[in-house]
């Protein structure tokens, strides 16, 4: 750890992954559209299922690679009387990667536009 980041609380996450179903619009206005969605992160025959909410352009399909970056947020909640909790990540940036073409080799590159600054 740099002796700068010892006196204060670093928070921030890079994730990559697939989304495993659709962006579902949270919040609709006219100056900003939110959207939540799942990414599948792979490690070797384990995944992790990450929680994301992000301001978006467009809504994003399921299967879109992307990579995050952002804050970690601590949701607490009841279910059936127990407390639980859960992480997500509030987005700062998401790229948004194209899928590769059948039959091609060529690396996935971002596609044009969807870069994103929340």
């Amino acid at each position: 750890m740099e002796n700068n980041e010892k006196n204060f609380n670093v928070n921030s996450v890079k994730l990559g992954g697939n989304l495993v179903e659709d962006a579902k619009q949270i919040v609709q206005e006219v100056t900003r559209q939110v959207y939540a969605f799942t990414v599948a992160n792979n490690r070797g025959d384990k995944v992790n299922f990450v929680e994301v909410v992000a301001e978006l352009g467009a809504p994003l399909a399921k299967g879109t690679f992307v990579v995050v970056e952002g804050t970690l947020q601590q949701r607490k909640f009841e279910v059936d009387g127990k407390k639980r909790s859960s992480l997500r990540i509030n987005a700062k940036t998401v790229k948004v990667y194209e899928k590769k073409a059948e039959g091609t080799e060529e690396a996935a590159a971002p596609a044009e536009g969807e870069t994103v600054n929340a």
